[in-house]
């Protein structure tokens, strides 16, 4: 079995000293006076066996939040490491921006910078969403996956109160994928000093949204529902209801793919 796992992660005696963390404690089976192996070392080796590597990859990258979580910080970080190099070696997966947000959240931990980190992550966000078609299956990438909101959040966090965002033009057709030239880069300014003294959510939250058309507008910019989600960490339903709560207080309020 222990040949199945990949060259330069812990083997099975590191497991087995990181039984009963996180994951589940111990596999069945582990007595008869062998040492207990917990629950990933066995999965893991399954999927391998299996060749799905990519869930094998997955559960190698939950385990390492789990054992972070626990203090042992140098087998997460280096279990972290080779979960992140397989997916960038994969340049892709259904799991890879959760196991990058694992890294993030493992550094933090560790006490160790992230800001590189989130901004490539960052960049490469932007990247895959500007390849989907506006509208619902981009509002499913940016808001509906929690790992990429929270990735979204560390950015504008990092940022502080402005942002750099890469929004369409006003002028820009519809309908599929934007050209470079049909893009501009604006400075965004998603969180000021003056919002702590609106003490409503909600309405601090309008406040914001107005801000951000306002800047996108003087730049000849039309920011989606995904892009203003994206800059408030928020889901793209919560932005669809705050849009229509200012529209029955009078605002006029556009954005690109609305009415």
């Amino acid at each position: 079995m222990a040949g199945l796992l990949p060259i330069g992660e812990p083997g099975v005696g590191a497991y087995s000293r990181a039984g009963g963390a996180g994951l589940g404690r111990v596999a069945p089976g582990g007595g008869g006076g062998r040492t207990p192996r917990p629950f990933p070392f066995f999965s893991r080796v399954i999927l391998r066996a299996a060749g799905i590597e990519e869930h094998d990859t997955a559960v190698c990258s939950f385990w390492a939040l789990s054992l972070a979580r626990l203090g042992r910080l140098a087998e997460a970080l280096t279990l972290s490491a080779t979960a992140v190099a397989r997916v960038q070696a994969k340049a892709g997966g259904a799991y890879i921006f959760d196991i990058f947000n694992h890294r993030r959240l493992i550094l933090q931990i560790a006490g160790q910078p992230t800001a590189e980190l989130v901004t490539a992550v960052y960049q490469l966000l932007a990247a895959r969403a500007a390849t989907l078609p506006e509208g619902a299956d981009r509002e499913r990438f940016c808001g509906g996956l929690p790992a990429v909101r929270e990735l979204y959040a560390a950015y504008a966090a990092q940022q502080g109160h402005s942002c750099s965002v890469v929004l369409p033009r006003v002028s820009a057709a519809g309908g599929r994928p934007l050209r470079p030239d049909e893009q501009i880069t604006i400075t965004w300014t998603p969180h000021h000093p003056d919002d702590e003294a609106i003490a409503h959510k909600g309405q601090r939250r309008q406040q914001q949204l107005l801000r951000l058309l306002k800047e996108a507008a003087d730049h000849h910019a039309a920011p989606t529902i995904t892009h203003l989600a994206a800059a408030l960490a928020v889901s793209p339903g919560t932005i669809k209801r705050d849009l229509a709560a200012l529209r029955r207080a009078g605002h006029t309020i556009s954005t690109r793919g609305s009415a």
